[in-house]
């Protein structure tokens, strides 16, 4: 099986190849103009001149320039618009690329089970200390200090406001926020 880093090596030579191509191909249509303008200015001296033998030399060289021209074109049109590699051997990088990023991330989700077992198990100790902190409140707030501070109603019904355990920054808020519904640890676990 194929790594990323010798997938990427492929890919990096297949694109720096056809960047080059299309650089040189570039660079000899800018020379073709140059020599079109050049072959363009002797013609202009050669007509004012009556010079035919610098007349025909230019025509020459403009004929020469704009099909170079045209040539360079049609390559670099090629180059810049015409995949690099078959359909076949494209199908196959993109199976390549795939299976490098899922052996990857397997070995990942390896680590990452490990670390959210852990994590579960953090978070079970920080449930345990809100479950306590609840049941010590209510134990104060019942039968330490017998609700005084209850509103009593006419007719004697007591109206209460339990206190709770409310910190929100904790590890069990995250694991709670963040894994709840997340199948991703049972599916470590599975395989």
């Amino acid at each position: 099986m194929k790594t990323f880093e010798e997938i990427e090596s492929k890919l990096s030579s297949l694109k720096s190849t056809n960047l080059t191509d299309i650089e040189k191909y570039q660079e000899n249509i800018v020379k073709a103009n140059q020599a079109l303008k050049i072959a363009n200015e002797k013609l202009t001296t050669a007509e004012e001149t009556a010079d035919l033998e610098a007349y025909n030399k230019a025509k020459d060289d403009i004929w020469s320039s704009q099909h170079a021209i045209e040539l360079y074109q049609k390559q670099l049109d090629k180059l810049q618009n015409t995949p690099l590699v078959p359909k076949d051997e494209y199908n196959q990088m993109v199976s390549d690329i795939e299976k490098a990023a899922d052996k990857l991330q397997d070995e990942l989700n390896i680590k990452g089970a490990k670390l959210m077992a852990e994590l579960k198990a953090l978070a079970d100790e920080s449930n345990a200390v809100y479950h306590k902190a609840d049941e010590l409140f209510r134990v104060a707030q019942y039968d330490i200090y017998k609700d005084a501070d209850c509103l009593v109603a006419s007719n004697g019904t007591r109206i209460t406001r339990e206190v709770e355990y409310k910190r929100s920054n904790t590890v069990r808020s995250v694991y709670l926020g963040k894994y709840l519904g997340n199948t991703f640890l049972d599916d470590m676990t599975v395989e």
